[in-house]
């Protein structure tokens, strides 16, 4: 997985938004803790990848937005913020939870 990091922090430092989205989609389709959860929100599955995004070195601050996107299947929001010596920058995490979690977008 500490590959997988080190892929998804190059990207971002590169700004290259669309590689770190493969790279969160590859680690949260690979990860059963963060593919399927019982939770209907999908808590611990999202737990778990916050713990994996904390762990990489360009990743400051993880924050969750409250509540759930009413959609069709719902959306839960993460914000994500980096950190030095990068420039400071917000990325948005739209989480799919249908019959498992799965990156809908990521922007920034």
């Amino acid at each position: 997985m500490s590959e997988a990091r080190d892929e998804f922090c190059r990207a971002i430092d590169a700004g290259n938004v669309m590689v770190a989205k493969a790279t969160l989609a590859g680690v949260v389709s690979a990860d059963e803790s963060m593919y399927t959860d019982t939770d209907p929100n999908f808590g611990n599955a999202t737990k778990h990848l916050v713990d994996w995004l904390m762990q990489c070195r360009c990743i400051e601050n993880v924050e969750f937005s409250s509540g759930i996107m009413k959609s069709l299947p719902p959306l839960k929001m993460l914000t994500l913020s980096t950190k030095p010596p990068g420039p400071a920058r917000i990325f948005h995490l739209k989480l799919r939870l249908g019959p498992h979690m799965e990156v809908h977008s990521f922007e920034g």
